[in-house]
């Protein structure tokens, strides 16, 4: 468990500031997940050995107790609408009508409108929070840029993190203590 104040994320999320709640979400999930000098080294091995591998790392090691603060204050706000539960239902539901990842990409990108500006009141299900977390941890990888909401939606699995279970929590699971 770490030492994230989810104060500031809470009262964006209550007043309904979904674009400044999505950045403040982009900041505490690299933050988090230690994005920064020690990602870009693993990076850099990565490159030198020519294995693409493990700049993913901590994204899949990503806290289960922050994750699930996260993603159950995005629920808890938005009346179920948004949150990573709620896209990794959906990438999961479009995954499994197609075995081309890029197709499920393309079809996920387009069932939250990630590739649209936000819409206020008919932003589809799923939209927030934004690509922009998973654009900051691969950009200019060499990889697919979707590689990081896939290896977050598995975490999500991995730490039995559900919308159904999430949004019965929501009440006690999303108010985490203030340090």
């Amino acid at each position: 468990m770490t030492n994230t104040n989810y104060g500031r994320l809470e009262a964006l999320l209550a007043a309904h500031q979904w674009q400044e709640a999505d950045q403040q979400t982009t900041d505490i999930i690299l933050r988090e997940s230690n994005w920064g000098i020690s990602t870009w080294k693993m990076w850099g091995v990565a490159l030198l050995s020519g294995k693409l591998t493990g700049w993913y790392e901590p994204i899949k090691q990503y806290p289960c107790h922050d994750l699930e603060i996260l993603d159950n204050l995005w629920l808890k706000h938005s009346d179920g609408r948004f949150g990573l539960s709620v896209q990794q239902q959906i990438f999961k539901r479009i995954a499994t009508q197609s075995n081309d990842e890029f197709r499920t990409y393309d079809a996920f990108m387009d069932e939250v409108a990630w590739d649209q500006p936000d819409r206020s009141s008919s932003t589809p299900i799923g939209h927030f929070p934004s690509e922009d977390w998973v654009q900051a941890t691969t950009y200019g990888k060499g990889e697919p840029w979707m590689l990081s909401a896939v290896y977050m939606y598995d975490r999500i699995e991995e730490c039995q993190i559900s919308q159904p279970s999430s949004m019965s929590q929501t009440d006690n699971a999303s108010k985490p203590p203030q340090r």
